[in-house]
């Protein structure tokens, strides 16, 4: 009989565990593709030139199916793990905004789901793997970037496949095969974000901690050897031209600034106040929601206690190392370009935070030892998740409001080019602003479904040629200056709004201005 309540004891926790767990995921998902294609409201040029890439392997007769590097129209190198995952999406629905944010979305679920097998592998019980996942699941620097077409989601999925591996490795029987998915893995990440490449070869010194033995130097050896030699053909053809394009600081920051660098990624702004958009001195807007740190602000109770959690089990000792070691590189992607902290060039971090968090819940738990205490300490921690989520939608739905001018997302050019479309057969010629990040680059993905021919970008500055009749859209700072600049009268046929009701594009034309 005592045999059977055991086993019915089980069912009830393992059922119970399969339902927490598909809340989870319910909830995670919904915060990464609500209203995705709306918000963030506008789309920027780096979100299209991958969406693009990934449309010109599909499409394209002339485009190479099969590269390790991408060379863009503008003449800028792309990774290929992003752009390959686009395919399957925009072959199922089409070129658009919403598609192409959805491998990011994707990507960012399937996240959350490898922390569960992260945070159970670590400390051996589902209880910690759902800890692991509902932290992750509610973390608003993780939620922010999985709804945005960043190449850093793949980067930070490959990532966490990589620790988990790894974490398996310690364990395995099958260490050969475990070793060729760990270094399939990393692979992917390595091919996956530019500036990933800063913090990502922590994972080498990684694998030899959690398995310091002959075996697993020559095999960490072999496996550098043809990754060196593999990056020195990738250098040949131009990986590193988009690396500093993207990491060359107009500043040059000495010593000082370095370190402060550094360390202001692990402020309390940074993590739990202000976030990336609010940090003093920043003003790009894209990057977090306001009025959230990149965690939540009752994380650092949490991350206080998983300190204390590693450091008071001797078992964990390695793990510890791990975290560790990962937190440590975690600014290594940012702290070159300015002494600002940027969410997106340091995401690395999400996934020893994460950890963290997690494990010092598991340690608020192991020291409350009554049931009873236990049960109230559960239902609080779900009022406060729950009040949070609540919280954060909030921050999320108003997100389009502050998010979509220039220093943001951009909005306005797909809408401007439709207006374009709709009046094409009255007049010569139509013409958008350059005033975008990477206008040849959005024309290009939005123009494969709008189909407008007689539509061009803008020179710079603006040019009107008064023989045709022509139709522009552009930015009021375009419209100053070429009424300053020529004799001319205008008429402003249409305007396109931020939701803040501010005029970001006018629909113009020209005409001469007659003689008194």
């Amino acid at each position: 009989m005592k045999k059977h309540l055991v086993l019915l004891k089980k069912f009830i926790l393992a059922k119970n565990s399969l339902w927490l767990f598909l809340i989870i995921l319910l909830v995670s998902t919904f915060f990464r593709v609500w209203n995705l294609g709306e918000n963030p409201l506008g789309f920027f040029a780096d979100e299209a030139e991958i969406g693009y890439l990934g449309y010109l392997v599909l499409h394209n007769p002339e485009f190479s199916k099969f590269q390790i590097l991408f060379r863009n129209i503008d003449g800028t190198v792309r990774l290929p793990v992003m752009v390959y995952s686009q395919l399957p999406f925009i072959a199922l629905f089409g070129l658009s905004v919403w598609s192409v944010r959805l491998t990011a979305a994707v990507y960012g679920i399937l996240t959350v789901v490898v922390f569960y097998f992260i945070g159970k592998e670590i400390f051996k019980t589902k209880q910690a793997g759902l800890a692991t996942m509902l932290v992750i699941g509610l973390m608003p620097w993780h939620i922010h970037l999985s709804r945005i077409n960043f190449e850093l989601i793949s980067f930070i999925f490959w990532s966490s496949v990589s620790l988990w591996l790894i974490l398996k490795f310690k364990n395995s029987k099958s260490e050969l095969l475990i070793f060729f998915m760990i270094a399939l893995c990393l692979l992917l990440v390595f091919l996956s974000y530019h500036t990933g490449l800063l913090q990502s070869w922590v994972f080498f010194p990684l694998i030899f901690i959690v398995k310091p033995r002959k075996k697993t130097f020559y095999l960490l050896l072999i496996y550098c050897l043809f990754l060196s030699w593999l990056f020195l053909e990738l250098i040949k053809l131009g990986l590193l031209s988009r690396f500093f394009q993207v990491n060359s600081a107009e500043t040059n920051l000495n010593l000082g600034s370095l370190i402060k660098a550094y360390f202001n990624h692990f402020s309390l702004e940074f993590l739990f106040l202000k976030g990336d958009i609010d940090f003093p001195g920043q003003f790009i807007t894209r990057h977090s929601m306001r009025g959230l740190g990149e965690l939540p602000i009752f994380y650092l109770i949490f991350i206080v206690l998983g300190f204390v959690y590693f450091m008071q089990h001797k078992k964990l000792f390695n793990y510890f190392i791990v975290v560790l070691l990962m937190l440590f590189v975690y600014p290594f992607g940012s702290m070159l370009l300015t002494e600002n902290p940027f969410a997106t060039r340091s995401s690395f971090g999400i996934i020893p935070f994460t950890v963290l968090t997690s494990s010092g819940i598991l340690y608020l738990f192991s020291i409350v030892k009554k049931k009873q205490l236990r049960l109230s300490l559960a239902v609080f921690l779900a009022v406060v998740f729950c009040f949070y989520s609540v919280f954060l939608f909030k921050k999320l739905r108003d997100y389009p409001l502050y998010s979509s001018d220039f220093w943001g997302f951009q909005y306005g050019f797909q809408q401007g080019l439709e207006i374009l479309k709709q009046n094409e057969d009255k007049y010569d010629a139509l013409y958008i602003t350059h005033f975008f990040n990477n206008p040849l680059i959005l024309f290009s993905f939005f123009n494969e479904s709008i189909k407008c021919s007689k539509c061009k970008i803008a020179s710079n500055p603006v040019a009107v040629n008064l023989d045709k009749k022509e139709l522009f859209v552009i930015r009021p700072v375009d419209l100053s200056a070429v009424i300053s600049n020529n004799n001319l009268n205008y008429k402003i046929i249409d305007s396109i709004l931020l939701p803040n009701r501010q005029v970001e594009l006018v629909v113009v034309e020209f005409s001469q201005k007659q003689a008194m």
